[in-house]
């Protein structure tokens, strides 16, 4: 079964939280939680609660969002406001060699400012599938055993013109299979996610999708650009049942 991690602004997790549907798997954004003015309801809702192995909290360096992985600094606060189970490695955007180079540098610093417990999340990059088994394949990125998920990124499937994170998802699992395999969002291929989501050796996907859609949520459900979405977002009947429904297709049960 695969965990379905939701992605949303700190208002509609408390409205979540509030209704007895925040669930315990989720990935947050580094850039967010450490913007002062929502700090403390961050740290309200996640930084008092003792995670075990069942529940996924990812802290995202925010790439997507703000062009660029956020740096050590940032990261070090959202992660002392939230306290999640992993994060995620500086990558960059189709950018194989970077991406490897920028997480072997933060493998020999981060821990230092993070601890030496901290659990990461190594996401490979390339526009091609050579270089992203390039990126993948690195000795040390790939065994080591501080990261604990492999990052399926869906920017790569537009420039290998595959119509599919199936190649990558497999890729990686072979690489190393004893990892967790997280995609990373929700793609413009809807059928594809789910599909990719349905094998065996991948452990959960995260999206605001469903909850901001304006329509009952279906794998048919086509993904509109964000927009205002994050800073106006609202919570409504249809955002909770469609958070349901994604949660009914992915694992098959309302929680978690």
């Amino acid at each position: 079964m695969t965990k379905f991690c939701v992605v949303a602004p700190v208002n509609i997790l408390k409205g979540l939280n509030a209704h007895g549907m925040l669930g315990i798997h989720h990935l947050l954004l580094a850039h967010d939680v450490a913007a002062a003015k929502h700090a403390d309801d961050y740290g309200n809702i996640f930084g008092n609660r003792k995670w075990d192995d069942s529940q996924l909290v990812i802290m995202d360096n925010s790439v997507i969002e703000t062009g660029n992985a956020v740096d050590l600094l940032m990261m070090a606060e959202a992660i002392e406001i939230a306290q999640p189970t992993c994060v995620v490695l500086p990558d960059v955007l189709l950018d194989g060699t970077q991406t490897a180079n920028n997480c072997l540098d933060a493998l020999k610093h981060w821990p230092q400012q993070l601890g030496k417990d901290t659990k990461y999340v190594y996401i490979p990059q390339g526009r091609t599938i050579e270089e992203f088994f390039i990126s993948a394949s690195h000795d040390i990125l790939r065994h080591d055993e501080r990261i604990t998920h492999w990052g399926v990124p869906r920017n790569i499937v537009k420039p290998w013109n595959t119509h599919s994170r199936g190649v990558a998802t497999k890729m990686l699992y072979e690489l190393n299979p004893r990892r967790q395999i997280h995609l990373m969002g929700f793609s413009d291929r809807m059928a594809d996610d789910f599909g990719c989501a349905s094998f065996p050796e991948v452990g959960s996907i995260d999206s605001a999708v469903p909850l901001r859609l304006n329509a009952p949520f279906n794998i048919n459900s086509v993904p509109q650009p964000r927009g205002d979405w994050w800073e106006n977002a609202t919570m409504t009947p249809l955002l909770l049942q469609n958070l349901n429904q994604v949660r009914i297709m992915l694992s098959g049960a309302k929680f978690p």
